[in-house]
């Protein structure tokens, strides 16, 4: 049997949940102001509804690792990639937005992959270099 390997990220995260209160309490605020300003009016009601838009839509994002292939779902359509095309993997500690992560082609191009569609850098980690994919971690700290 196939050892596979699921992760998803849910989009409905908590940061979105508070991007909803701060644009409600942003709306009450301008609509309970004396004769607010048209734009702002049309600008803050347009941010509330992507943020409502965005906890519909509910984005999933995520990866599927077997045994012989990887495949990315983020944006757009899934990706499936052959481990054996693989060269490795680089992570970057990119400061306060967390890590960038590159996956380097044997002979193709690297491809970025969104920290959203991944588990944490040292789970991936562990999980590619189980089946034989290199893993580059460099941060700033040097853990």
């Amino acid at each position: 049997m196939e050892n596979i390997y699921r992760y998803r990220s849910n989009g409905r995260a908590p940061t979105v949940w508070g991007m909803l209160a701060f644009w409600l309490f942003m709306v009450w605020a301008i609509e309970a102001s004396n004769d607010p300003a048209l734009f702002l009016r049309v600008i803050y009601w347009g941010l509330l509804g992507l943020v409502i838009w965005a906890l519909i839509y509910n984005p999933k994002r995520g990866i599927d690792l077997s045994d012989t292939e990887l495949t990315i779902i983020s944006t757009g359509k899934p990706r499936t990639i052959n481990l054996e095309d693989i060269d490795r993997l680089s992570v970057r500690e990119s400061g306060i937005s967390g890590f960038s992560f590159r996956l380097h082609m044997k002979d193709a191009k690297p491809i970025g992959v969104s920290s959203a569609a991944l588990p944490s850098a040292r789970e991936i980690e562990a999980e590619l270099e189980a089946r034989g994919v290199t893993v580059d971690i460099k941060t700033v700290s040097g853990v």
